[in-house]
């Protein structure tokens, strides 16, 4: 945006958090910026899914920890589904692993939840129109470079630990398939698929299929 572009008044918020409360209490502060134009409320990352698929928003107030889908899987989805709807995390989390976790999974933006309007404003204008990453005063520019680079790294390393089969294999696990169904679309016997779901679980160090989703998802497997 150049600096003598106005701002348009007619952001669409989805306000993402299970405590009714909290979600009020931000619902109530974001009406308060004149950007933004209309708010809608999810208690979790599905029924922010489900907004998304009957209306665009531009942003995304997402709280990671939440019951059905968290933050984390739904700014993934988001993400991939719906690129032009910003997600900024607003989380009690302070530490560096949620944060890696947010940005790496596609979040523009990370606030703490005492954070206030002009806060609130400042990351939505940074995201939304300048299309910069937004992060908390308290975490300087060379953390937040080493919470990314360090997530690269991660991840490269996760990459190479697993085949071209196993990530095809990956991938269809988090699409819902059934055994049978990845046995039939690979051609394979599903003694052949269950014994390699067995194997991903051991490298994953997870203890079922949902554990190996989330794995995949936090470490842009799929």
């Amino acid at each position: 945006m150049l600096p003598h572009e106005p701002i348009k008044d007619n952001l669409k918020v989805i306000v993402a958090d299970d405590h009714r409360l909290f979600r009020s209490g931000i619902t109530s502060v974001a009406r308060e910026i004149p950007i933004i134009a209309q708010i809608q409320e999810a208690e979790n990352g599905r029924e922010v899914l489900d907004i998304l698929r009957s209306e665009h928003y531009d942003v995304v107030l997402m709280d990671i920890s939440m019951p059905v889908m968290n933050g984390i899987i739904a700014t993934k989805q988001i993400s991939l589904l719906f690129p032009n709807t910003k997600v900024i995390a607003i989380s009690m989390y302070e530490d560096d692993q949620h944060m890696t976790d947010m940005f790496h999974n596609g979040a523009m933006g990370y606030l703490f939840k005492n954070t206030d309007i002009e806060e609130i404003k400042n990351a939505l204008v940074e995201v939304v129109y300048n299309g910069h990453y937004y992060w908390p005063k308290e975490m300087n520019s060379k953390l937040f470079n080493k919470v990314i680079l360090k997530k690269k790294s991660q991840d490269n390393a996760y990459n190479e630990l697993f085949s071209s089969r196993e990530k095809e294999i990956i991938s269809l696990i988090c699409r819902e398939y059934s055994t049978k169904e990845i046995a039939d679309h690979l051609h394979l016997s599903q003694k052949t698929i269950a014994w390699h779901r067995e194997n991903l679980m051991q490298k994953s160090q997870v203890k079922n299929t949902a554990g190996l989703v989330v794995f995949a998802i936090r470490h842009d497997l799929i």
